[in-house]
């Protein structure tokens, strides 16, 4: 990624676990369009090779997500049908229905049938938000969905999502056919919700996003400890679910940025973050302080690892305050960075360059994942 970045500016490096993946399948799949559109709250179902997940969305916005280790490559066959690849979460689910599971082996019909069914039974347990088995307990990957707002309808996407909406046929050697018909099915009986959508984004969900990148320029009251420390490249930004222009503490700040993490699947210190988020309401330094307070509490790794910059980002314009308050107040030695008058948004990456003298403000790259609406390609 930084030898992208120095040539060209364009490119980025990440990985993704549970969490990120079902944010980015629920955009790139559509649901979060829809749930804009249609003014209602979607579920999209992820169903993978060896995992679902679930993103919960409404009226454009990603509430939640979740995942299992339910999908369609957990049983993979040989041309004569013999299993060449038994996963451990179908060694569970086949021990739950009586199926004995051996490599080199056929699985009866009847088996596959018992198997794929079960699976099914923990989808629509998931789906439904009411995973209390001992079997959906063992399967389960990170917490569950909340059991509100109501779920008005859903969309699928991922490579089992091409039969669940017929666009494929041909077996791939796999559960994944024989898993879309009996999701089909549980979705005739409205076991799930009363409405699917089709966005057709299916398996390319996670990829349907193209690279873009655009410039800004910081405003003139930022605040930059380390000159030295400059540029930095391919920084993620985390974004702030939380509202700053009425009243909020230093606990609701510290709050919205461990959601972030968990909503992008990143551990707090382990790596370079830009927190940003939407700043209103009066410049008070009492609401500054809090906001500083709980920075800080927040990211209690990175202020105590001088080699990773504390990085803030902000659109109003408060940048060179915040940062004095984090450095003089608050005592944080290492390396801090609070930059305002700049626009992010998750699956955002910024390029912060060197400060020009002449204006002292910064260039910053910003390197955004865009996921195109129904309709768009």
């Amino acid at each position: 990624a930084d030898l992208f970045a120095e040539e060209s500016g364009k490119f980025v490096c990440a990985s993704a676990g549970h969490h990120l993946e079902a944010l980015m399948a629920a955009n790139g799949s559509g649901a979060v369009a829809v749930s804009r559109k249609e003014h209602k709250t979607i579920l999209n179902i992820d169903v993978g090779g060896g995992t679902i997940k679930l993103g919960l969305c409404h009226g454009g916005k990603l509430l939640a997500t979740s995942a299992f280790a339910v999908g369609g490559r957990l049983i993979a066959f040989d041309d004569d049908g013999k299993m060449v690849r038994i996963e451990g979460p179908a060694e569970q689910v086949a021990e739950d229905v009586g199926v004995t599971l051996k490599l080199g082996e056929t699985l009866a019909d009847e088996d596959r049938e018992k198997i794929v069914n079960r699976m099914v039974e923990v989808l629509v347990s998931y789906a439904n938000r009411e995973p209390d088995d001992d079997l959906c307990k063992a399967l389960s990957l990170t917490e569950h969905l909340p059991t509100t707002p109501a779920i008005d309808g859903i969309t699928f996407s991922a490579g089992v999502s091409e039969f669940i909406y017929g666009r494929e046929e041909e077996d791939r050697g796999d559960l994944g056919k024989s898993l879309a018909h009996e999701i089909r099915h549980a979705l005739s009986h409205k076991r799930i919700a009363e409405k699917v959508y089709d966005p057709g984004h299916g398996i390319r969900a996670t990829v349907v996003g193209a690279s873009q990148f655009t410039v800004q320029v910081s405003g003139n009251t930022i605040y930059i400890s380390d000159l030295e420390g400059l540029p930095v490249r391919n920084v993620p930004v985390a974004t702030l679910d939380l509202d700053l222009t009425g009243d909020f503490t230093a606990a609701d700040v510290t709050q919205a940025i461990a959601d972030a993490h968990k909503r992008l699947d990143m551990e707090e210190g382990e790596n370079r973050v830009a927190i940003a988020f939407r700043w209103g309401g009066d410049p008070l330094h009492a609401r500054l302080y809090a906001l500083a307070e709980g920075i800080c509490n927040g990211l209690p790794k990175t202020v105590a690892d001088n080699d990773l910059p504390l990085v803030v980002m902000m659109d109003g314009d408060a940048g060179r305050t915040l940062g004095n308050i984090l450095v003089r107040e608050l005592n944080v030695t290492g390396e801090v960075i609070s930059v305002d008058n700049v626009q992010l948004r998750d699956f955002d990456f910024v390029d912060i360059g060197e400060l020009m003298p002449e204006t002292r403000v910064v260039p910053l790259i910003i390197k955004s994942l865009l996921f195109t609406s129904p309709g768009q390609e």
